[in-house]
């Protein structure tokens, strides 16, 4: 990952607030690669999450360099809690 795409995803934090038109219907199936567990790709799921009631599967593989095991434990701990527009939608978390 570069250092301009970290400064500006740090720079600018999803608020959901300013999403609250947004519907993902068509999302299905959505994969994510190499996650970290930066607060802005959580509040992504966490969008993702709350706005695709049709969504199935998120797989989100993760940054080897950066997520150990209880980092990944820490991410799935927190993303099962999140609320979700589809009961169907699973989340799966990868190496």
């Amino acid at each position: 990952m570069s250092t301009e795409v970290v400064s500006h995803t740090i720079m600018n934090p999803i608020d959901h607030q300013d999403y609250s038109y947004v519907t993902l219907d068509h999302l299905r199936v959505i994969e994510i690669l190499n996650f970290s567990n930066m607060k802005t790709g959580m509040d992504f799921v966490k969008l993702i999450l709350t706005k695709s009631p049709k969504l199935r599967k998120v797989a989100i593989y993760l940054n080897k360099q950066v997520v150990d095991v209880h980092g990944k434990v820490k991410i799935l701990e927190e993303m099962i809690q999140y609320p979700r527009a589809s009961a169907k939608a699973e989340i799966v978390i990868l190496n």
